[in-house]
């Protein structure tokens, strides 16, 4: 059944086919099948007369030069020559039954009319082989990832390898690039990383067979790590990433600490967010099994945005005030201050600043600031701050009045709270209740003496006095009798008369 159909095979592909137009034809076959080489034109044949076409075989080997009749016809007969397997239809063709590689060889047909004048010929190669086996389809992994694809047959004669990866051809119709015994195979390399497709197909003259295989992957080795940062709100995300590798497996560790082990990813890389603060040692290994890499980076610390900010003032022993403007978070913050609704200082990396004792004379103030870096900024609300001011010099007056009194000032330019204390020729004068809020008094003294008068004022910051000495208003005399005590009149009365006597003393002795 298997001879017969080959042989059907083989006259289909052979019949058809014009000699004299092309006068070469190549003809395939197992061994063991039978063979016809057919005649295309037809004979003229009449036998009762002896007037037939004359027509004559003849085969020669690869090694041979001179071929060798098979069968002559010759006035209607055949004379059949020392070939046992070879016979010759009425038509003429020549049939060969039970091929073995014997048989291989070229075959010359010949053809004349009866007076001896050729009409055709042609020539056909008889090729005999054996069928192609199933090929067998063997994947090399390379260490740089390719892979060498080889297709072998076991069995079979003059193969033609092909050889398609994901659907492009990588060979075709090619002969066996390394044949041992009756083995024969073929073989490509890819250029490209998988997975890969992959169709081996083999066939000869007389046979043809296929074999595939889906998704073949080869382990890739990685590439050098890349390690990249990015800063997230005073976090660190580390990004390992390779640009080739496969089957690959991650380690991170940040600092000395391990973060991530073992990790697979398809994606060739990893992701990881460090919250601690900077600056941070990053190590990444990738390995497969066929290399291992590694890389190290120092990345410093990331700017952290700014929490809002919050005012806190001191009041200080001098008046003056140290007003923070404080932030819970934020790195590399810079701070710009608010007086009153008027810009007083900006862009300063000092988060405090000094009020004056002067800038409470006033009363309160407001004050406000702002903090920012590179990715942020935050606003306080406005905070009022008032702190207790020294008092400063009184500023002490004496003015007489028309009736003869004296009216005393005593005035202070700056002070919060401040007590009061009036001294008059070392006496202290009861003053009636002065207000806290107030800054100074009047007081009348009567119209007598020498006026020797201090004012002296205090806080609970520190204390002032300023004085006057000797004051009188005119009217009053400082030297009336009246204001003499009975001492003072004993002594200016001896000082008279001690002169007196001293000047009697030198009249006497001038006479």
């Amino acid at each position: 059944m298997c001879r017969l159909c080959v042989l059907c095979v083989l006259l289909s592909s052979i019949q058809g086919l014009d000699p004299g137009a092309n006068n070469h034809t190549d003809v395939y076959a197992r061994p063991g099948s039978d063979v016809l080489l057919p005649i295309t034109y037809n004979l003229t044949r009449n036998e009762s007369s002896k007037q037939c076409d004359e027509f004559t075989w003849r085969w020669k080997n690869e090694a041979s030069t001179i071929f060798t009749p098979i069968i002559k016809n010759k006035r209607c007969k055949n004379t059949y020559y020392n070939f046992t397997n070879y016979n010759v239809t009425v038509s003429g063709s020549l049939t060969i039954s039970n091929v073995t590689k014997k048989n291989s060889g070229e075959y010359k047909l010949e053809v004349r009319d009866s007076n001896g004048k050729q009409k055709i010929t042609h020539k056909y190669t008889l090729h005999i082989q054996v069928p192609v086996s199933e090929p067998l389809l063997n994947v090399s992994c390379l260490l740089d990832g390719r892979a060498d694809i080889i297709c072998g047959i076991d069995s079979g004669d003059d193969p033609l390898f092909s050889i398609f990866v994901n659907g492009r051809s990588l060979l075709e119709n090619c002969s066996s690039s390394r044949t041992v015994g009756e083995a024969s195979e073929g073989n490509v390399s890819t250029t490209s990383p998988g997975p890969w497709n992959i169709t081996c197909s083999v066939r000869n003259g007389v046979s043809d067979s296929e074999t595939r295989k889906s998704e073949v992957k080869c382990a890739v080795p990685p590439s050098d790590p890349i390690l990249e940062f990015i800063c997230q709100n005073g976090s660190l995300g580390i990004i390992c990433s390779v640009e080739k590798g496969s089957d690959l497996i991650f380690s991170l560790s940040v600092n000395g600490i391990s973060k991530l082990k073992n990790i697979t990813s398809d994606q060739r890389r990893i992701n990881f967010t460090s919250s601690l603060s900077g600056p941070w040692d990053v190590h990444c290994s990738v390995t497969n099994s066929l290399d291992e890499r590694n890389t190290s980076r120092t990345h410093p610390t990331c700017p952290v945005p700014i929490s809002g900010p919050v005012i806190n003032a001191s009041c200080q022993i001098n008046g003056a005030a140290i007003v923070v403007c404080e932030v819970e978070k934020g790195s590399n913050a810079t701070f710009t201050w608010t007086l009153n609704g008027e810009l007083i200082h900006w862009n300063s990396s000092v988060p405090s600043l000094v009020i004056n004792a002067s800038d409470f004379t006033s009363g309160a103030i407001n004050i406000s600031c702002s903090a920012e870096n590179s990715i942020s900024r935050g606003q306080s609300n406005e905070t009022k701050i008032s702190c207790d001011v020294p008092v400063s010099d009184p500023v002490l007056n004496a003015s007489c009045l028309s009736n003869g009194s004296t009216l005393i000032t005593c005035r202070l330019f700056s002070g919060t709270n401040p007590e009061f204390q009036l001294t008059v020729n070392e006496q202290v004068i009861p003053l009636p209740n002065i207000s806290s809020s107030s800054r100074g008094f009047e007081h009348v003294i009567s119209p007598r003496g020498a006026w020797n008068v201090s004012c002296s004022a205090r806080n609970k910051l520190g204390s002032s006095m300023s004085d006057i000495s000797n004051h009188s208003c005119p009217g009053f005399l400082p030297w009336s009798p009246h204001v003499f005590t009975h001492g003072a009149v004993c002594v200016l009365f001896s000082l008279l008369l001690l002169g007196f006597l001293t000047d009697l003393w030198r009249m006497k002795k001038r006479s």
